[in-house]
Formats: C-alpha cells, sequence, structure tokens
C-alpha cells in the first residue's frame, strides 16, 4: 500500500511482517509467507542479505510460484542492480501466470532499471495497450518515456491521466519529472506545490518529489527530501540505485552516502 501510496511504511509494513511472522509460525513450509517476509524485509528493513535467504527459501518451497519469482525479481534483484537474474525471475513468473497484467507492466520496469529502453518501451506499449485504465501500466509507459527523454509523451501521459485523478501521486510525479527536464520550471514547481496540498490529508511519497528536484537542478532540495524519504523508510528508496529518474543526482557524494545508508552501496 505505501507504494501506491494508500498508506506509509509505518502503517503498513510492521503490519505485513507481523502477518508473514505469524503465518510461518503456523506452518514453516508455506512458501507465500517467507515471500511476504521477504518484501518486507526490502522495503522497510533494507536488510538484503535476509531478503534474498527468504525468497530463495520461498521458490525452495515452491519453484512454480509466481508471485516469489515475480517479487524475487522486482523487489529484491532489479534493488541491488542484479538485472540481468531480475529479467529471468519475471520472465519465468509470466510462463506460469502468462496473463498478469502487473508482471508483464514491471518486466518493462526490469528492463528500464537494467538499462535497456527500448525492450522497456516495447513492454511498456505492450501492457499499456491491453488495458490502458491500469494504473501501474500508465506509470511504468510514463517513467519509461521519462527514461527515454520522451518528455512530450510522458507530459500528455500524465495530464490525461490527471484529468480523471487529479490527486495521482505517479502521474504527478512523471509529468513533474518531465516539465523539470523539458525547462518548464513553472509547471514543475506547481506540481510540488500539490504534492504540498496532498501532503495535508494523506501520506506523501518524498522520493517523488525530490526527483522533481533533482531534474530541476535543485540538489540541496532533492536531498532534503530524500532526507524525509528516508526517515518515513518510504517503499520507493529500495529502488533510487536503478531508477533513470534519480539520474540527475547520481554524481552527488550525498547520493552514495545515502545507498551505503541504504545497505545498497556496492
Amino acid at each position: 500500500m505505501p507504494v501506491y501510496p494508500y498508506l506509509s511504511p509505518d502503517e503498513s509494513f510492521p503490519r505485513a511482517k507481523g502477518a508473514a511472522q505469524r503465518a510461518l509460525a503456523i506452518d514453516p513450509t508455506l512458501s507465500e509467507a517467507h515471500a511476504a517476509l521477504g518484501n518486507t524485509l526490502t522495503s522497510y528493513d533494507w536488510n538484503w542479505t535476509e531478503a534474498e535467504s527468504s525468497f530463495k527459501r520461498s521458490l525452495e518451497l515452491d519453484p512454480n510460484s509466481a508471485s516469489a519469482h515475480y517479487r524475487y525479481g522486482t523487489e529484491y534483484l532489479i534493488s541491488v542492480g542484479r538485472y540481468d537474474e531480475a529479467v529471468a525471475e519475471v520472465k519465468r513468473a509470466l510462463e506460469i501466470e502468462p496473463v498478469d497484467l502487473n508482471m508483464m507492466t514491471n518486466l518493462a520496469r526490469v528492463y528500464l532499471y537494467g538499462r535497456n529502453p527500448h525492450k522497456a518501451l516495447e513492454q511498456a506499449r505492450k501492457a499499456f495497450d491491453l488495458e490502458p485504465k491500469f494504473l501501474v501500466g500508465r506509470l511504468v509507459l510514463g517513467k519509461v518515456y521519462n527514461g527515454m527523454d520522451l518528455y512530450d509523451d510522458a507530459i500528455r501521459l500524465s495530464e490525461n491521466s490527471l484529468q480523471t485523478d487529479p490527486s495521482n501521486q505517479h502521474m504527478l510525479w512523471i509529468g513533474g519529472y518531465a516539465y523539470a527536464k523539458s525547462g518548464r520550471r513553472r509547471e514543475a514547481e506547481e506540481v510540488i506545490r500539490k504534492f504540498g496540498d496532498i501532503e495535508k490529508t494523506q501520506y506523501v511519497v518524498h522520493t517523488f518529489v525530490a526527483s522533481i528536484y533533482g531534474a530541476l537542478g535543485d540538489k540541496d532540495k532533492a536531498f532534503a527530501e530524500l532526507e524525509r524519504a528516508f526517515g518515513q523508510r518510504d517503499a520507493w528508496l529500495k529502488w533510487i540505485k536503478s531508477d533513470p529518474m534519480m539520474d540527475p543526482l547520481r554524481d552527488d557524494p550525498r547520493f552514495i552516502a545515502l545507498l551505503k545508508r541504504l545497505n545498497l552501496a556496492e
């Protein structure tokens, strides 16, 4: 729920971890529970060693679990930068569940994070065309557009989506970043103000806001937002090592320091 985001990490992940641990106390051979535990260990604890052990145990118990293959690839492997393995895991998941739209969509994100943009675009468009209203499909297509400098396409996608869902943080992020990279500072700053308005009533993903500031070249503000995200244990932080929308910040020593704090530095 914090990824979408419907609840804050503090409201969600401890409860998810507790549920997984209770399930394992009842049945230690339950593959799904090991995968669920691995998800919390990546997203909230940033404990990569134990997370991989949980995912591998899940797959040992059920090698045909599409969910375990998918989560291992998209929660752990792309976060730590093992992209070829991530592609293989998500493809295996799709062999088991070939019509799962979420897995189809996120294969494009794996390609994007692995810096294979043309495959990412092909896969993202394929998934988007199957169901244009699918929230994750729009997000990933927008991320691919931004990752390929197709900012007009990203803005068009964002603006169309926000007509019916004006507080959608994903599409505000996509549009705000594209405005910033296109030199449309006023529109990008307006998006940042919208995030501030949203935060008055609900949890906001500060990693998104940081990314927009980074695209504007306002690095100090970007890292202030990342610090807020770190304090909230934002689930999106686990992907910053790989996400092209973090590229404007990547050469700053503060970014390397943050990766170390996330236990993601090489």
